[in-house]
């Protein structure tokens, strides 16, 4: 079972990137485009937005990602792996 945002933020695990932050860079539309390793795929996003909240850390990712138009990176919610999540901006420059 995956932490409420209060928990997390309770917990301090809330650095990085806040999920409310996250959630608004995120593209507008019913998908959202992912990488993980060197494989897309457009998911649902509901399923990112849950995955963000299930993420224990969510970074910004570096100049290849950002330069891609990928600015967030969280923990694959079924993988020991990174996934890279669009981004309407740059994550790694002030808004």
């Amino acid at each position: 079972m995956s932490e409420t945002l209060e928990q997390r933020e309770a917990s301090g695990a809330a650095d990085g990137i806040s999920f409310e932050v996250a959630v608004s860079l995120l593209p507008e539309g019913d998908y959202v485009h992912t990488f993980l390793g060197f494989i897309g795929a457009d998911w649902k996003r509901e399923k990112v937005i849950d995955a963000l909240l299930a993420s224990p850390d969510i970074r910004p990712t570096g100049p290849m990602a950002q330069a891609m138009g990928h600015g967030l990176a969280i923990k694959h919610p079924d993988r020991d792996s990174v996934l890279f999540v669009a981004t309407t901006r740059r994550t790694d420059e002030p808004a």
